[in-house]
């Protein structure tokens, strides 16, 4: 694969013979990290990590990754966000991968050139062990904040255009089957969300 610098992200793939190349970020408390053996496993390359912004721009620049692993939550998804503006290959979040990040807590960014069906395989890899290493945090007693749910559920209901109670119901089925708090559900739609232009 022939990679160029940062100014055009990369020269398109021809195919997707070689071995698909994954950068992960490590910036949250997330085990992001720990997915590289399972990922490699699956036939995956980890390229590297980043935990900054600088050094998030720098391997991507550099190492020209086929996707990006990141926590829903982690800061430098508006770095990888604004890449992907101005570079015309860079990886990018598909609006139909919205809803099944927020139900890890990952999202999978894949460059314009890759098939949904790889990154979708890098998702599922990452979903399999996450669910195996996630303790139960349900806290029963600890009454939830009802702002950050009343707006996530707005998110829902206006960029998925849901109905409010099946936005409900879609937030609260996540936090149980996630085995989390409505609340940190909730914060994970606000972190998807679409910022407005």
């Amino acid at each position: 694969m022939l990679h160029c610098g940062i100014k055009g992200y990369r020269f398109p793939r021809t195919g997707m013979a070689d071995m698909t190349r994954i950068l992960l970020i490590t910036d949250t408390d997330m085990p992001v990290a720990a997915l590289a053996p399972a990922l490699q496993a699956a036939g995956m390359e980890v390229v590297g990590e980043a935990n900054s912004t600088r050094f998030l721009v720098q391997r991507l620049a550099s190492l020209g990754p086929d996707l990006v692993l990141i926590a829903v939550d982690s800061p430098l998804r508006d770095t990888l966000e604004s890449f992907a503006i101005t570079h015309p290959y860079g990886p990018r979040l598909a609006a139909s991968a919205l809803r099944v990040a927020l139900a890890t807590g990952v999202a999978v960014y894949a460059a314009q050139d890759v098939p949904e069906s790889v990154s979708q395989h890098a998702f599922l890899v990452a979903r399999a062990m996450l669910a195996a290493e996630r303790p139960t945090r349900v806290s029963a007693g600890e009454p939830p904040d009802r702002g950050l749910i009343e707006h996530a559920k707005n998110v829902l209901m206006h960029e998925q255009g849901m109905p409010e109670n099946e936005a409900v119901t879609a937030l609260r089925r996540q936090a149980r089957d996630q085995g989390v708090r409505l609340v940190d559900v909730a914060r994970r739609v606000i972190a998807m969300s679409v910022p407005p232009r």
